[in-house]
């Protein structure tokens, strides 16, 4: 309900018109957690509530709600950098109809999310997260992320949809004992620790399966012994197991390191229902907001937190913090 006029009441907005701690809270907890346009906001207020809102008053109350979470988003993203297992994952979103990219970092207890202009190195090195980070960092494989000095643990669950498609397109049959393989060491993992025989005989059928599907896709080389630029899907997806089978297997000997990267890519995948739904964002002022509470959210939905109470608190002044660590 609309609360008096700004003399009545602390100064936390803007306008001249204020609005107390639950309405605005509310807001925000359509808008950001709901993924609900700001228009169907202001109908929802007016016919639930009776509070007339207009789209720019939503708006001015968003960006409150973002400058009161700054600094405990801030302190999310030191402790996701210094977790000892972190998730990774970034995809494409339109801002003033141009393509940027939303980037996450997470945890199973903890959510960062960013936006940026760029999908790979100069994001990462803008964000402060991987350049500092010494853990494990899970993620699906791409390029950028190896510049970095860490350990790292890849995706299977991508593995297994390419080893699919290498199976149905091409009729391999070793790419199907490969994903047996993943799917049965994965089982095992989830019952306990591996014994070392067990160890040792996934191993073993992991180069015995890789050799087989050699025999079948040999790398392409020119008149001079160096490889082809150019090679088969199946040869490509060779070539990545064996160069990269440490971290493909580690979750075989790490217990913290989960089989696939889902938690990262749990993290995006809300925010492109949000695009679906409400469009493109208008700025990147707007998209960053966004990201702001998003995090925030996220991270206290993740800790079983009461979102629209912890938003209220937040504009009485007393922003409630999520576990760190």
């Amino acid at each position: 309900m609309r609360q008096g006029t700004s003399e009545q009441l602390p100064r936390r907005g803007y306008a001249t018109t204020q609005y107390g701690p639950r309405v605005q809270a509310t807001v925000v907890y359509l808008t950001q957690h709901h993924m609900l346009p700001i228009l169907r906001t202001t109908r929802i207020m007016r016919d639930t509530c009776g509070v007339a809102l207009s789209p720019g008053a939503v708006v001015r109350m968003i960006h409150i709600a973002a400058g009161n979470l700054t600094p405990t988003v801030a302190r999310i993203a030191d402790a996701v950098r210094d977790a000892r297992v972190a998730h990774f994952d970034e995809t494409g979103m339109r801002v003033a109809g141009k393509l940027h990219w939303l980037h996450t970092a997470a945890t199973p207890n903890m959510t960062w999310v960013g936006m940026h202009t760029r999908r790979g190195q100069e994001a990462f090195d803008a964000f402060g997260i991987l350049p500092g980070f010494q853990g494990t960092a899970i993620h699906d494989g791409w390029a950028p992320y190896r510049k970095y000095d860490c350990l790292h643990g890849l995706c299977n669950a991508h593995h297994l949809r390419e080893l699919t498609l290498v199976h149905e397109q091409y009729g391999q049959r070793w790419a199907k004992n490969m994903i047996d393989l993943l799917v049965a060491a994965n089982r095992d993992v989830a019952d306990g620790p591996l014994s070392d025989n067990r160890m040792v005989k996934i191993n073993a059928d992991y180069t015995a399966i890789l050799a087989k599907g050699d025999t079948i896709h040999p790398i392409k080389k020119r008149k001079d012994g160096s490889a082809h630029r150019r090679q088969s899907t199946p040869t490509n997806l060779l070539r990545r197991r064996r160069e990269y089978r440490e971290d493909v297997l580690r979750f075989l000997s790490d217990p913290e390191v989960p089989f696939t990267n889902n938690i990262a890519e749990q993290a995006v995948r809300m925010p492109k229902v949000k695009q679906k739904i409400s469009g493109c964002f208008r700025t990147f002022d707007g998209a960053a907001t966004f990201c702001t509470i998003r995090s925030y959210l996220e991270t206290l939905r993740k800790q079983g937190v009461d979102l629209l109470h912890a938003l209220i608190q937040s504009f009485q002044g007393e922003t409630p913090q999520p576990t760190i660590g």
